[in-house]
């Protein structure tokens, strides 16, 4: 683990991983939200009961695949350690986006980039090297945010029945504005 990934400047125990500490608790925490949405669903079937909404943060980086560069730049300059994080991330995206079943459970996506705070000044000429690389247009480079707009969109996106899967910084913008 690695106290840059963490807001908090938490460290944990040092035989946690990023498996443990984000793959093996989400799928815990997927796996009793799928059974209670199906408990839930059954108990109600006559009503037409909503889908539950199951919000995951995730990482920009894990859309690095499918952005023009982002290949290289994951096989050629992520470090080790960011690799095993993004690795931990996708697969947990893959199984809310593929192995969910609808009925029971709206699996919502989030991927920003770096989370900040005005609050937190240490944090700012990260904050403004990745707004000046998404701005000249690096494709790997996802607008950071603030953990303010992040929040508000999760909360809206809980109440939005049409909101799921992956959700990037402009989809973001949206549910926010």
């Amino acid at each position: 683990m690695n106290r840059f990934v963490s807001g908090s400047g938490s460290i944990s125990d040092k035989s946690s991983s990023y498996d443990d500490v984000t793959r093996k608790t989400a799928f815990n925490a997927i796996e009793a939200a799928e059974e209670y949405g199906r408990l839930r669903f059954e108990k109600n079937k006559g009503n037409n009961p909503k889908p539950l909404p199951f919000i995951f943060t995730s990482a920009a980086e894990a859309g690095w695949t499918s952005v023009r560069g982002g290949n290289f730049v994951e096989s050629r300059l992520t470090p080790k350690w960011l690799k095993r994080y993004i690795d931990a991330k996708r697969q947990v995206e893959r199984r809310l986006v593929d192995h969910t079943s609808p009925e029971y459970m709206r699996p919502v996506i989030f991927r920003p980039s770096l989370i900040y705070s005005l609050e937190r000044i240490p944090s700012l000429p990260a904050v403004g090297a990745l707004f000046a690389g998404n701005l000249v247009g690096l494709p790997f480079v996802d607008r950071p945010m603030s953990v303010q707009a992040l929040s508000l969109a999760m909360i809206r996106s809980v109440k939005k029945e049409d909101v799921r899967g992956v959700l990037r910084y402009q989809q973001v913008n949206e549910l926010i504005r």
